[in-house]
């Protein structure tokens, strides 16, 4: 739990300062050098944002969605992967997911930026499903027919349909960076626990 309440806090944390940004002229160029992917990300030597900006939210109801998902699913996966497991997943698949972004970005000349956790968000839910596919999932209040597996389905195709017509300036590349990414970690890991449970049953 402490390293859950750790990504919300540096999350909020980060959200506070964007808020702060107007008043302070230094404060708003180091948040956009640090805490926003762009096409100028790249070309950095040092690029942190492209880990920083994972953690970086700048509209209040995009930090509620976001942290709200990862507190309905990051308990159970921290138990399951343990703490080690669950940062090196959150940390790679945020990283993946600003480089798929600004992939997208140059492959259709558009220019935006990227930020938030939504891609590491994305995959924690992957891994989750790949683990757990049957597992009851819900969309607010509404149960999803078929579990976690049709839930995921239906957020990859949105996201395609996304990245396909552009309707609405949600970063779909992004989603769709974390969902690959965590979804082949979770069938990775899920082998790998079959593969333990097999040596143990063949010790004993």
């Amino acid at each position: 739990m402490h390293l859950l309440y750790g990504l919300l806090g540096i999350n909020c944390a980060v959200f506070g300062l964007w808020q702060l940004r107007y008043s302070n002229s230094r404060l708003y160029r180091l948040l956009e050098q640090y805490f926003l992917m762009d096409r100028n990300s790249l070309t950095r030597k040092t690029n942190w944002s492209v880990v920083f900006s994972t953690f970086s939210h700048q509209d209040f109801f995009h930090l509620l969605i976001n942290m709200g998902c990862l507190y309905s699913f990051a308990i159970s996966m921290i138990s399951v992967m343990g703490v080690s497991n669950f940062t090196t997943v959150y940390l790679i698949s945020g990283c993946v997911s600003s480089l798929a972004s600004m992939i997208f970005s140059f492959l259709t000349s558009s220019y935006g930026c990227s930020l938030g956790a939504s891609g590491a968000i994305s995959a924690i839910f992957a891994a989750f499903t790949a683990l757990f596919p049957a597992a009851h999932v819900a969309f607010f209040v509404f149960p999803i027919p078929g579990g976690a597996i049709t839930a995921l389905a239906l957020f990859t195709a949105y996201n395609v349909g996304g990245c396909l017509f552009k309707w609405s300036t949600f970063d779909f590349a992004a989603h769709l960076g974390g969902t690959v990414i965590g979804y082949l970690w979770g069938l990775s890991y899920k082998k790998e626990l079959k593969d333990r449970s097999r040596k143990r049953r063949g010790y004993w």
